[in-house]
């Protein structure tokens, strides 16, 4: 695993009383929010919808509806031809106390693993309406949430960040997930097989070495 200068930066900071503040520059541009876990959607959305976005995460039987999909055609190494959901779209709010926050994400609905993601951030407030978009790298934003996650939960430990943010738990499993896809690590990206072809249990000493990687 290598570090790498990610063109897009994301900080998280101020973790306490139920809320934090995340600070995002894309392209220079700098927009700052104030997230409450407590009221509305938390920080744990954009994580969650981030995750989903990625082929093959996102079963439509099993997870609740968080992502929209397309269904395409794709033929087989066997000459079969399969019909596979892509999720492709999302959208999340943020809320404060006279405020919200709208996200929406979308990407083309194909099986690339590495893709733009068009983004639309809307805030607004009872006296006016601000909306931004910008085209990303996919992995370039795996890039920058995954640092910033580390980097807060190097700070503020894992009891630490619940016991600051009002009860909220990250989810380790969508973390690693999205660090693997940034830090180029496929072998850690389920479905994980062994030699035989099988579907094998994953390595809790390669998954907390990832997790402690600094970005």
């Amino acid at each position: 695993m290598q570090k790498r200068d990610c063109p897009i930066k994301i900080e998280i900071s101020d973790v306490s009383d139920g809320g934090l503040k995340m600070r995002m520059t894309v392209d220079g541009d700098v927009s700052d929010y104030t997230i409450h876990g407590y009221n509305g959607d938390c920080i744990a959305m954009l994580l969650q919808h981030i995750y989903y976005l990625y082929p093959g995460t996102y079963n439509p039987y099993l997870d609740c509806e968080v992502v929209e999909t397309k269904s395409i055609f794709e033929t087989l190494d066997d000459g079969m031809v399969a019909e596979i959901n892509i999720p492709y779209k999302t959208e999340f709010r943020w809320l404060e106390e006279d405020t919200y926050c709208e996200w929406k994400l979308s990407r083309n609905a194909t099986m690339a693993t590495e893709f733009d993601l068009d983004m639309s951030i809307t805030k607004s407030d009872e006296d006016n309406e601000t909306e931004k978009k910008y085209t990303v790298s996919y992995k370039e934003f795996c890039y920058a949430l995954a640092k910033a996650y580390t980097e807060t939960l190097k700070k503020c430990g894992i009891n630490g960040f619940h016991e600051a943010y009002w009860g909220e738990d990250v989810n380790f499993r969508q973390l690693l997930f999205i660090k693997a896809v940034a830090l180029n690590r496929g072998d850690m990206i389920p479905p994980l097989f062994n030699e035989n072809g099988e579907v094998a249990y994953s390595d809790i000493h390669k998954e907390l070495e990832l997790l402690m990687f600094d970005m």
